[in-house]
C-alpha cells in the first residue's frame, strides 16, 4: 500500500502574504520618508504605527517581515552594524508587546466604545516607551564601538515620536484594514474634513515650519 501523502501548507495565508509584501514596502518607504524630512527635535515614525496595526490585525505570525522591513530600513539609511541588528530588534518588541497588549485587553479593531480609544491609548502610552528605552543604550553602544558621539536625539523626543505614530498611524491601519468597506453620512464626512485639515494644519506647524 502507498505511503500517506502529507500535505505541506504555508504558515501564512493569502491574505497574509498580501499584507506581509505590502507591511514590508509600507514599513521600509516610511523609514526612507522619516530620514529624509524629519530630523530633531521634529521626529515621527511612521512605522511603529504601521508595524502594531498589522501584527494586531493578521496576527505575530508577520514578525519576521517587521524584522526584515526594519534591517533593510537601517541598512538604506546608512547605520551602523550595530544599528542594524539591534535597532530592527528592539521595533520588532514594541510591535509585538503592543499588539499582544491590545489583543488581551480585547480591543475592538472598529473602536465602537469610548473604552476601546482608552485602551488604546493607555497601550500606545506604555509601549513607546520600549524603543527610546533601549535605543538610547543602543545609541551610547553605538558611539562607543564607533568611536562618534551619540546623536542630539533625546529620549524624551524619541518617546513622543514613537507616541504621536501609534496614535495617529496605528487606528488609522487597524480600523480602515478591519473593515475597509463601509458608508458614511454627509455630516461624518464633513467631520472626517475638519479633523483631517486640523490635523494637517497642526501638523505642518510642527514639522515644517522654522519657528527659530
Amino acid at each position: 500500500m502507498a505511503a500517506p501523502v502529507v500535505e505541506r501548507h504555508s504558515p501564512l495565508t493569502t491574505r497574509q502574504w498580501r499584507v506581509a509584501i505590502l507591511l514590508l514596502v509600507a514599513y521600509v518607504a516610511a523609514m526612507r520618508v522619516t530620514a529624509a524630512y524629519f530630523s530633531a527635535p521634529g521626529l515621527i515614525f511612521p512605522a511603529a504605527g504601521i508595524a502594531l496595526g498589522a501584527l494586531f490585525l493578521e496576527g505575530f505570525v508577520l514578525w519576521p517581515f517587521i524584522l526584515a522591513a526594519a534591517a533593510l530600513g537601517y541598512i538604506l539609511n546608512g547605520s551602523t552594524l550595530v544599528m542594524i541588528v539591534l535597532m530592527p530588534i528592539i521595533h520588532l518588541l514594541q510591535a509585538l508587546a503592543g499588539a499582544w497588549c491590545l489583543k488581551k485587553l480585547r480591543l475592538d479593531p472598529l473602536f465602537r466604545k469610548p473604552s476601546d480609544v482608552f485602551v488604546f491609548l493607555i497601550v500606545s502610552f506604555v509601549a513607546s516607551a520600549i524603543v527610546p528605552t533601549l535605543g538610547m543604550l543602543v545609541r551610547e553602544l553605538n558611539a562607543y564601538v564607533y568611536g562618534v558621539p551619540p546623536s542630539g536625539v533625546t529620549w524624551i523626543s524619541w518617546y513622543v515620536a514613537i507616541l504621536a505614530s501609534l496614535v495617529i498611524v496605528g487606528p488609522f491601519i487597524i480600523r480602515w484594514f478591519a473593515k475597509p468597506h463601509f458608508t458614511r453620512t454627509p455630516q461624518q464626512w464633513i467631520e472626517i474634513a475638519v479633523t483631517l485639515t486640523f490635523l494637517s494644519s497642526l501638523s505642518y506647524l510642527i514639522f515644517w515650519t522654522n519657528t527659530g
